[in-house]
Formats: C-alpha cells, sequence, structure tokens
C-alpha cells in the first residue's frame, strides 16, 4: 500500500503551461535542452523559404526507483515527425 502511495504522489503532466508552473519540471526541461545542446542534437537556423516546420511537443514523466521513491522527473522535447512525407522533407526536420 505504501508502495502505490508512494507512486500516485507523483504525477506526470500532459502540458507545458502545467509543467512551467513548477520549479520541478522546469528543471528537467532546462536539464533536456542542456543535453540536446551538448550532443550536439540540433542547430538553431533560420527557416529557408520553402521549409515547412514540424511541431515539437513536450512530453513528462516521473522515474522511481525500484523502491516506489522518486528518483527524478523528466521532460522529453519530442519532434512531431508524422508531418513529414517521403521525397520531399524525409531527410531533413525543421521543427517550430
Amino acid at each position: 500500500m505504501a508502495f502505490i502511495n508512494t507512486l500516485s504522489s507523483h504525477y506526470e503532466l500532459t502540458t507545458y503551461s502545467q509543467a512551467s508552473q513548477l520549479p520541478e519540471w522546469c528543471t528537467a526541461m532546462q536539464n533536456e535542452v542542456l543535453a540536446l545542446e551538448h550532443n550536439r542534437t540540433w542547430d538553431i537556423i533560420s527557416l529557408l523559404p520553402d521549409k515547412t516546420p514540424i511541431g515539437s511537443k513536450w512530453v513528462y514523466c516521473v522515474k522511481c526507483n525500484a523502491d516506489g521513491l522518486l528518483e527524478r522527473y523528466k521532460a522529453h522535447l519530442v519532434a512531431q515527425g508524422f508531418t513529414q512525407k517521403r521525397g520531399i522533407d524525409y531527410f531533413e526536420t525543421f521543427s517550430q
């Protein structure tokens, strides 16, 4: 019962507007951006005139240890690549 209570006391958010109000989630998002920059996952450039950007979304999850105690808050920034079309913009991703 204590394990279930511990898990239910930490909830995962679904929107940026919710997460941006809480310091622990702001830290998780900042850590994700720092990791993306450190790993050189992206480059910020001006959008080329003939390109259409795809959207991006924050995904939030709570990581717990095996004993159910909170380990950390984790945020992932994901590109919504399902809007890309093979042969048109399949090999390059421009996200907003």
